[in-house]
């Protein structure tokens, strides 16, 4: 006789389902504005969640709005990435417009 593993499915294969798109958002501001190597430490002293708990934030799962006026109130600018999820993007273009404006500067002979 065949028996039943234990547990149930979901708790054995996970949730594989997408993330929302502002949970996505969320977990890029969280990536990107919490720095150093132990991210999720420090994500789950700012936000007073378990390190598990702010691991699945990061990965854009389980993102409430109370999880987001938490990290809105205790992660200064984090508002910005939800409103523009091209928040990058924005900076590359801008950073690469520097470097154009300051070799048309070497090249106009100002530096010479």
């Amino acid at each position: 006789m065949a028996t039943e593993p234990e547990g149930n499915n979901f708790a054995q294969k996970g949730n594989r389902k997408m993330t929302s798109d502002y949970g996505q958002r969320a977990a890029l501001a969280v990536n990107r504005l919490v720095p150093g190597p132990h991210r999720d430490k420090a994500i789950a002293r700012k936000l007073g969640c378990s390190v598990r708990f702010a691991k699945y934030l990061r990965a854009g799962q389980h993102w409430t709005i109370d999880w987001l006026n938490r990290a809105s109130s205790t992660i200064q600018g984090f508002d910005a990435y939800l409103a523009s999820p091209d928040f990058h993007n924005r900076l590359d273009e801008i950073e690469r417009e520097l470097v154009e404006i300051r070799s048309n500067l070497r090249g106009e002979g100002y530096g010479e």
